[in-house]
């Protein structure tokens, strides 16, 4: 049952349980609103032909009723012809085993602005009379079906016609708004058609100890061991069929292993599970959960002692200066730290970090810590005025030095050469730390039920002299100024333009990783690599735009959690040249819906609290000369604009 009860929900509305892109169960009703006077309920698949064709009409319909993309609860935009939400958009799909995850991927590639929903036990696909991939069903507000079938008459079964002559879902709308009979009904659907049939039971022999032992080592007994940050130990079979259930949920939706993003490129800590390993735990959890035999099972891994450097042991050790008590409960905002280096007064020169590693105190409550560089006060809390110290106005300026998060072994362990290429093996890479630099720790708790104390660390090792490979991040922040995400908006959207000339002299660049940031409200997030000729700061601001397709997607988080933001490395760098730049498209929830939503009905400014929001991106960078050799390796054609 939807976690937000059934007020909302109309009486007549079917009993169909249908999860969301967070992999929460809602009944079909819950995501119509009192002023709901239509529903437009639309079969969608990542693979039907049909499907893909109707996707560019579908979002102009949704816009010509609700708006570009803004689903408002209400509000009149200008845009509007409609008062929003008077016509309700749902998305649904139906393949077997989809997940929340790849119903999402599907949903951002093709950039549609309304609610998708998953319904995988058909109920209200059976319930609305539907046969085939893309049909439509238009519904008045007591859920009762006015029209089914195609969208227009541009799509017939084998064949498409260039344009549609008529618009039989528009005129099913129009006719529901205006309280006047559908005349035509029902029309022959085009379209896969639907098997209702359900799928076969796997029949594949899969035990623990052959099978399943070595796929949790692999991807999951990093976190679910004693002593780390995951809730339950997964080590023994005991254990691992004691929470059958639960594993099968996340796997299903791919929220574990944690990795949300997606890439035109490959990723090289991508720690996914593949699809064959998702089989294989989905069939052992759904047949029976067979033990096996125990002499079949892996030797158990060692793991690091607590404490133990993996980068060999750190020239210096710095401390969170006084440890800090962290309460049973409650949702607390995030720490700024001083740490001072010589006293306060900073380095005494500049040094270049070539490893550094982030050890949390206690990693059961510790979200992440971030290191910067970091030149204000050391003997108090900063301000906010000393957190433009830390950021720049901009928040460009940011210095980040490593951190740690939960389960992301190399990013906790930064050893600064591993991100070069394999053309650059053998070369040593590092991070200037300036001279006169301190360093900031930015941390985040997550209460567990028991009070504790945490005191992180860092242990930074240094290279004798300046390495072959300078690498830097860069902190590029969307304008705070203007920054609202008003309240009730189920897709609203911002983007920022981040062209590297400006701080490169320049030059190209190639960027080695990438790690998006946005607070609880975040929906998706999405960086093309494009030409920025003609994206001007008036064209961001047209919301209408921001569902073109710009250029390639080198990072698509198709479901945002804020619990799990990794820093994203490329196996191959990708090359930015002068005359390119990065285009980050940010889309929020901030309604009823979204379940980390603190309070749907507050418009959110930026702000560093979890309560507001952020835009931003984090990129970990290095300027090459312009004959560099690896530039000629990874040039590739231009990427033209096309439009959805």
């Amino acid at each position: 049952m939807s976690v937000f009860g059934r007020s909302n929900c109309s009486a007549a509305a079917p009993e169909a349980e249908l999860y969301d892109i967070f992999g929460v169960t809602h009944y079909a009703g819950d995501f119509v609103d009192p002023n709901t006077e239509a529903i437009v309920v639309v079969v969608l698949d990542d693979a039907c032909p049909v499907v893909q064709q109707i996707v560019p009409t579908l979002i102009e319909l949704h816009e010509r009723y609700n708006g570009f993309a803004k689903d408002r609860g209400g509000r009149p935009t200008e845009f509007d012809k409609y008062p929003g939400d008077r016509v309700k958009f749902l998305g649904v799909y139906i393949k077997p085993d989809m997940g929340a995850r790849r119903m999402a991927v599907h949903a951002a590639e093709m950039r549609l602005p309304f609610r998708v929903l998953h319904d995988s036990s058909l109920a209200l696909i059976k319930h609305l009379g539907l046969t085939r991939l893309s049909q439509v069903a238009v519904l008045d507000r007591n859920w009762q079906v006015q029209y089914t079938g195609p969208l227009d008459d541009r799509n017939v079964q084998g064949a498409a016609r260039p344009t549609a002559s008529q618009h039989y879902a528009a005129d099913a709308i129009d006719a529901v708004l205006a309280g006047q009979p559908v005349l035509t009904s029902r029309r022959p659907a085009v379209g896969c058609k639907i098997d209702f049939d359900p799928p076969a039971a796997s029949t594949r022999d899969v035990t623990f100890y052959r099978d399943i032992a070595p796929l949790l080592q692999e991807n999951c007994q990093a976190c679910h061991r004693e002593g780390e940050v995951a809730p339950m130990k997964l080590l023994t079979y005991q254990e691992v069929a004691a929470y059958a259930g639960m594993i099968e949920e996340v796997v299903l939706h791919e929220r574990m292993p944690p990795f949300p993003g997606e890439t035109s490129r490959t990723f090289a800590n991508d720690d996914r599970l593949t699809d064959d390993e998702r089989r294989t735990l989905l069939d052992w959890l759904r047949g029976g959960k067979v033990a096996g035999d125990p002499a079949d099972a892996p030797p158990p891994l060692t793991w690091p002692e607590r404490g133990e450097w993996r980068i060999g042991e750190p020239d210096l050790v710095f401390k969170m200066p006084e440890p800090m008590a962290i309460p049973a409960t409650g949702v607390l905002n995030y720490f700024y730290i001083p740490v001072p280096v010589n006293g306060g007064k900073g380095f005494a020169e500049d040094r270049w970090i070539e490893a550094i590693e982030t050890h949390p105190g206690d990693p059961k409550v510790v979200h992440h810590v971030q290191v910067h560089e970091y030149y204000g006060p050391v003997d108090r809390d900063p301000t906010a005025l000393d957190q433009i110290l830390i950021y720049g106005l901009g928040i460009e300026s940011a210095r980040l030095l490593g951190g740690y998060t939960p389960g992301n072994e190399e990013g906790n362990q930064l050893l600064l050469s591993r991100y070069l290429g394999d053309e650059s093996a053998g070369k040593t890479a590092g991070i200037k730390l300036s001279k006169g630099a301190n360093l900031m720790f930015e941390v985040h708790y997550t209460t567990n039920g028991t009070a504790t104390f945490d005191q992180s660390e860092v242990g930074i090792r240094f290279a004798d002299e300046q390495p072959d490979v300078e690498l830097d991040s860069w902190f590029p922040f969307r304008s705070r100024a203007d920054m609202v995400i008003p309240a009730n908006v189920q897709n609203h959207s911002l983007q920022d333009l981040y062209h590297f000339g400006r701080a490169t002299d320049g030059k190209p660049v190639l960027l080695h990783a990438i790690r998006p940031h946005l607070h609880s409200r975040g929906k998706s997030f999405r960086v093309e690599l494009v030409d920025p000729r003609g994206i001007t700061r008036a064209v961001m601001s047209d919301s209408s735009q921001h569902n073109l397709v710009r250029g390639e997607p080198i990072l698509t988080v198709p479901v945002w959690d804020f619990d799990w933001q990794r820093f994203y490395q490329f196996e191959e760098p990708v090359l930015i040249m002068p005359d390119q730049a990065l285009l980050a498209t940010g889309y929020w929830d901030n309604t009823r819906h979204n379940p980390r939503n603190p309070d749907p009905n507050a418009d959110v400014p930026w702000g560093q609290q979890t309560i507001q929001e952020m835009f931003n991106t984090l990129l970990l960078y290095e300027v090459l000369e312009p004959d560099d050799p690896r530039i000629l390796a990874r040039q590739k054609p231009a990427v033209a604009e096309v439009q959805r």
